[in-house]
């Protein structure tokens, strides 16, 4: 017995999930509802070889391994894009790096509509935008959409969404690295390792001061000029999926149906709840520092913007920042 061929006897038989265990065990389930099966937990657990292909585990003693298979959930795979001109234009904003993609993800299934991008024209060319989000590929102006991605924070762009914005916030030293990582591993195209030598380098303070403001400005734009607002906080998505997403249904306009919440947040579960092998074959998916690269005076400068955005999220009667010190595992 290997993965492949437990995933691939539960796809022909029509089940979502797939789920090893002891080295020799498979089980097919449709998972439905608050269900145990999707209770995750360290991937160390799962620390049995698997019969027919030693290099990889399937599952442990107690626990399961589970992986996702091809056959669409139900409750939440259907989704549409509207008649033009029919949905108000609603912003997804964010710095980035702080959960826009995987929100958009989970907002589409959610809601059943598709979501737009600001960045549409980009968008639509490459391979996996135009597929993964097919709202992405109209005009967002045309309105057909649930709500609109975009990263900017000039004043102007902000006034062309008459149904206001949800607003994604991140603890700034988290989303600050991750940008490092992202310039540098996907756009560079350099290894884990030489990524990590940038914030050794002279040029990494100057960015980091940089980029801190950016996200403050966006914060506190989107604050100002947005004539309605919902503050989101990654970390709290992250820890609670399903309560965020429905707030964010509710203030999209949209029914909340349980079911489509709950299916969302199967397809689509946080790298919190599944940790950082899920569906890779027990590799490892994320990139982890192992000191802090933020000096006293840089926290103090970035502490200073965290003070000022909390401020304004107080004077719109929306959730405070935590008191971030510097950067976790992301």
């Amino acid at each position: 017995m290997t993965i492949t061929t437990c995933l691939e006897s539960c796809n022909e038989m029509g089940f979502t999930y797939a789920a090893l265990g002891k080295g020799t065990q498979c089980f097919c389930s449709d998972v439905k509802g608050n269900s145990s099966l999707l209770r995750y937990m360290d991937s160390a657990h799962c620390d049995i070889p698997c019969v027919g292909d030693k290099k990889y585990n399937c599952g442990g003693d107690k626990y399961l391994s589970l992986y996702r298979t091809r056959v669409a959930d139900t409750r939440c795979s259907h989704m549409e894009l509207k008649s033009e001109g029919s949905l108000p234009l609603i912003a997804l904003a964010s710095f980035p790096r702080s959960g826009n993609t995987w929100s958009r993800q989970l907002i589409e299934r959610a809601t059943g509509l598709y979501t737009g991008s600001y960045y549409w024209e980009h968008e639509r060319k490459q391979a996996f935008g135009s597929k993964a989000f097919p709202g992405g590929n109209v005009d967002y102006k045309l309105k057909q959409t649930i709500c609109v991605k975009s990263h900017l924070s000039l004043t102007d762009h902000i006034k062309e969404f008459e149904g206001g914005a949800v607003i994604l916030i991140r603890n700034p030293y988290s989303a600050i690295v991750a940008e490092v990582f992202r310039r540098h591993m996907f756009e560079k195209q350099q290894s884990a390792e030489e990524a990590m030598e940038y914030f050794k380098s002279k040029e990494w303070e100057a960015f980091a001061k940089a980029q801190s403001e950016k996200w403050k400005n966006m914060a506190m734009q989107w604050l100002t000029y947005a004539p309605r607002v919902l503050a989101i906080h990654y970390e709290d998505i992250q820890a609670r999926t399903y309560e965020e997403l429905t707030k964010i249904v509710k203030f999209l306009n949209v029914e909340v149906d349980p079911q489509r919440i709950m299916c969302a947040t199967h397809e689509y579960p946080s790298s919190q709840s599944t940790g950082i092998s899920l569906g890779n074959h027990g590799s490892k998916t994320r990139v982890y520092l192992t000191y802090d690269p933020f000096s006293t005076s840089l926290r103090e400068h970035i502490n200073g913007y965290i003070k000022t955005v909390n401020e304004s999220l107080a004077a719109h009667h929306q959730k405070l920042l935590q008191d971030y010190n510097s950067v976790k595992l992301f």
